[in-house]
């Protein structure tokens, strides 16, 4: 339904924003590497009008150091103009990632997507364990609607 959203946007002319935040964080297939024909990968979009915002603090578990980054396409004028805009305002924006947190991010970069999979791997053991001990309350809903148990929330 995404490939939706973006043609819809494009169709209206009106920029979309994805908050790519947890995009390493599915425990349901395992966060597993995408093989070359996967279509479950979590999708960062090209088009010229998309604007995709990932970060570290989620992604690596890096809570409190505050690192991230925006992808945004090089084809496209209008694309390149939201590019030339964002370089104008980074200066004046009062926020700067410490020389730390660059570190850290650095170093998750340099242990790899495989250091996700391993600590996503372990988030089904501890749902379970919630979810058992949860169970004798018996009005718990932990899915989507579909049957997918896909949550770490439930009602």
């Amino acid at each position: 339904y995404l490939q939706q959203i973006v043609s819809l946007t494009k169709k209206y002319g009106v920029w979309l924003i994805m908050d790519n935040t947890y995009e390493h964080f599915d425990h349901v297939q395992a966060n597993s590497i995408p093989s070359g024909d996967d279509t479950n990968v979590f999708p960062c979009f090209n088009d010229d009008h998309v604007m995709n915002i990932f970060s570290f603090s989620k992604g690596y578990a890096m809570a409190g150091f505050r690192v991230g980054y925006v992808a945004i396409s090089n084809v496209g004028e209008e694309a390149k103009e939201a590019y030339r805009q964002m370089l104008k305002v980074q200066d004046t924006i009062p926020i700067c990632t410490s020389r730390v947190s660059q570190l850290v991010a650095l170093g998750a970069l340099e242990a790899g997507r495989q250091w996700v999979i391993d600590q996503v791997s372990t988030l089904e053991k501890g749902r379970n364990a919630i979810l058992d001990a949860l169970q004798p309350l018996q009005e718990l809903h932990t899915n989507d609607g579909n049957g997918d148990k896909k949550c770490h929330y439930g009602w």
